[in-house]
């Protein structure tokens, strides 16, 4: 965890159990307690008879607490949580064979889920790769099937009729995007109408209205980027969540 503005790092505690198999995480802020929290869900490897398992730690605290199991069985496992509105989010398979999709919601100050329903777009399970993310304050789920990016937005946090197909982004190269391992990530929208993209290991950038990717370079960023997310600045000392 750390504050690149200020320079500041703090390491956290390994939970205290054994992860076995894989897992998911995410980073959220309850604004009615005033903390940071990570919360770790445990995927057990497959053909295992462990439950998936639900941990939170409380920055400050120091321990790692173990709040139950999930009745969500099938994670995205190459996805981190989205946060928003004090809920961090996840796209979760239910049902038999993972027959449906919904959105997860993790509660940062209750630490309970909920469910918010996925934009009413037409794609086949197991064709098309979904991909949460944050655009303008809103909810967003990019739909990625064949050479083709959906950007879904929701308006209105919570409400399913508010979710609006906003942009489309195509790719011109033979490749498509949901065959790649790494489905991309939609960053940011500029003024300038670019689209910021994180695919295939590398920083990439689309222009509204026309078909294609170009690489982004910049100065000191390597040729290979394993992940990459939108960074708001603070000014806010790591001391002050210890201290809470």
């Amino acid at each position: 965890m750390s504050n690149p503005i200020i320079g500041e790092f703090l390491t956290l505690p390994r939970p205290g159990s054994k992860i076995s198999g894989r897992f998911v995480c995410g980073f959220g802020f309850s604004p009615s307690s005033n903390v940071y929290k990570l919360v770790m869900v445990s995927i057990p490897s497959k053909g295992s008879d462990d439950e998936v398992e639900v941990m939170v730690l409380t920055v400050g605290f120091g321990i790692w607490r173990s709040i139950g199991t999930s009745v969500y069985p099938h994670w995205n496992q190459s996805s981190s949580g989205v946060y928003l509105n004090g809920l961090v989010h996840w796209i979760v398979g239910i049902g038999p064979l993972q027959a449906s999709r919904v959105i997860c919601a993790f509660d940062v100050e209750s630490e309970r889920f909920e469910e918010l329903p996925l934009p009413p777009c037409s794609f086949r399970l197991g064709r098309a790769e979904l991909e949460l993310g944050v655009l303008k304050g809103c909810l967003t789920v990019n739909v990625c099937y064949k050479n083709k990016i959906s950007v879904w937005v929701m308006q209105d946090y919570g409400v399913k009729e508010s979710w609006r197909k906003e942009y489309v982004i195509k790719n011109k190269i033979g490749r498509t995007f949901h065959s790649n391992p790494h489905v991309p990530r939609v960053l940011k929208f500029t003024e300038e109408g670019q689209v910021l993209l994180f695919f295939k290991h590398e920083l990439q950038a689309h222009t509204l209205g026309t078909r294609g990717l170009v690489r982004l370079e910049a100065d000191r960023m390597p040729s290979v980027v394993h992940g990459a997310c939108v960074h708001i600045p603070s000014f806010v000392s790591l001391k002050d969540a210890i201290a809470r």
